[in-house]
Order: structure tokens, then sequence, then C-alpha cells
């Protein structure tokens, strides 16, 4: 069989085994629409009249059929990664999503690049910032270890009534408590022993380590990082998870950062984690967040008109 027969016959056989169990079940192809190029074609299971559904990327299991397993093995394979799902779902499904003063206080926010995620942002709330797009989600449950989460869909938020600046001030103010901010000296992440007068580059993320660069964006985490660099400094963009701040020190070239930023992003980051080949700048007086080429073409502009 090829991937679209494969398909057809696991959707069917995928019903017909899920319905023993469960009763009447929806199974049906779709197209999963995920951030950081993490979209697949595979299937959507739900109860007959069930609100919320699982997704499986079925494109692994037709690997494995094509490979060393039997159809059936395959099928056995899918059928137990659903009933997984679908037991996750009980707790899941216990979350009052329709009563925004209740989801808000799940509220998470998340930093990803604007172009390469374009199709989803178009239909979730996000707020641009440069190349850059925070996006928000809400913290369902922790089962089995396992963090669930929603993203904060546009149709979601008419359904709430409430404008897209509320939800970013009210994610601003739990995703603070969700997820606390994380400021801590390279030098201590790496476990060396240097003296706290030559820390001069920082690692920002959060407590929970998965997808924090966005805690850069967290009010007066800026303004933090500018009092502990004494002044204006550089945000190198090393993933979704993190970002590393140093000291604007007058000697460091925009262009060479940039180089060592696109290097690391080529050979050590994984696609789904990069965030941006950016450079970018604050500025402690202006209070001012820009791209390092932004900085520099103000830089000029400025002393171009004192002269």
């Amino acid at each position: 069989m090829n991937f679209t027969e494969f398909l057809k016959q696991f959707v069917r056989d995928l019903q017909r085994e899920l319905e023993k169990e469960f009763g009447r079940m929806v199974v049906e192809e779709n197209h999963i629409r995920k951030l950081q190029l993490s979209s697949y074609h595979g299937i959507t299971v739900r109860q007959e009249h069930g609100v919320i559904g699982i997704s499986i990327d079925v494109f692994p299991l037709f690997l494995d059929y094509q490979g060393q397993k039997n159809y059936q093995e395959v099928l056995d394979d899918g059928i137990s990664r659903v009933k997984e799902g679908l037991h996750n779902q009980k707790y899941i499904g216990k979350v009052r999503f329709g009563d925004y003063q209740k989801m808000k206080k799940k509220l998470l926010v998340r930093l990803v690049p604007t172009r390469e995620n374009q199709e989803v942002l178009d239909d979730i709330v996000h707020r641009e910032i440069e190349d850059l797009s925070m996006v928000y989600c809400f913290r369902l449950e922790e089962v089995d270890d396992v963090n669930y989460t929603m993203f904060l869909t546009k149709e979601m938020l008419n359904q709430y009534g409430v404008s897209e600046e509320q939800i970013h001030q009210d994610a601003m103010r739990y995703a603070q408590k969700n997820a606390p901010a994380q400021i801590r000296s390279i030098y201590d992440v790496l476990g060396l022993d240097i003296d706290d007068s030559e820390k001069l580059m920082y690692v920002v993320g959060v407590n929970r380590e998965m997808y924090g660069a966005v805690a850069l964006f967290y009010p007066g985490i800026l303004e933090r990082i500018a009092q502990l660099l004494e002044g204006d400094f550089y945000i190198l963009p090393s993933s979704i998870h993190e970002v590393i701040v140093i000291m604007d020190d007058g000697l460091e070239e925009v262009e060479e950062l940039e180089a060592m930023v696109r290097e690391i992003n080529t050979t050590e980051v994984e696609p789904k984690d990069r965030l941006s080949n950016n450079v970018y700048h604050y500025d402690q007086i202006d209070r001012i967040f820009e791209t390092g080429k932004a900085f520099i073409e103000r830089l000029t502009i400025k002393s171009q008109a004192l002269k």
C-alpha cells in the first residue's frame, strides 16, 4: 500500500476497533497545523458528541509498516496511542473552556518566529515584536508527566468577548506565576566559578525550561537585565526555549554576532527549536527593543542629526 491507501484503511480499521470499546466515534483525516514546522497530515479522533478531539501523526506508523512491522502490528500501535490520548482526555475534558475568568488563570505565552509560522498565526491570537510573535496558550492538565496546552484561537477570543489587549495583560500577569522568569549567569549554568564582577553574559528563560525565550518580554525583565549589565545589551536568540544577553560594550559588531547566531542555528539547533537569525538590542535610556540592524541605523541617523 502507498501512504494514501494506508491512511484510508487505517482510518476505517481504527474506527471499527475503537467503537468496540468507546461507542460511536468520529475518525477523520486531517491536516494538523502546528507551530515550528511541526504540522502533519494525520487523523483526528473524538467521540461522536465530544467537543475535544485528539490528533496523531500517521506517517511514522506508515514508515513502520514499510519497515519491520506488519499492518496488524502497526494498527495495534495506533490503537494504543489513541486509547492513551482518550484516557488523558478524561482529565482535560474537566476544564471549563467557555469560562474565561477561570481559563485566564491558566495562561502561558510563547515566542516563535513570525514568517515560519504565518499559516498557524492566521488563526491564533498573537502579538508581533520585530520578526517574532508572542502567542498565548492555556496550560490544561499534567497527566503522566506530560503537560497539555491549547492555543488561544481567534474564534475563542470572539466567544470570550474580550479584547486582544486584555488577553495580553492577563497573560503577562498569570504567565509570571505559571512559568516564572529565570535570569542566570551563563557561567553559573556551565558550572564555572567566576567573580560576580565578570558576569557579563546571562541566560534568560523560565523555571519550566521549555519555551522560555518569551520571558524576555515579561514586565520589567528588560529593565532588570539592563540593571544587571549596567547599560544597553544585545540579545542572542539561542532557541525558543532561552536567549542569551550580553553587555553592549561598544566593541561587538552586529554582523559578527549575527554570523555566530546563524552558525549555531545551522549546526546545533533543531529547526523546530529555532527562534531567529537576527540579533536584537535593548537601549536602556530610550527603552527600545529592536533588531541589531535597526539599532545601528538609529545610531547613524542620530549621529548625522548632530552634525
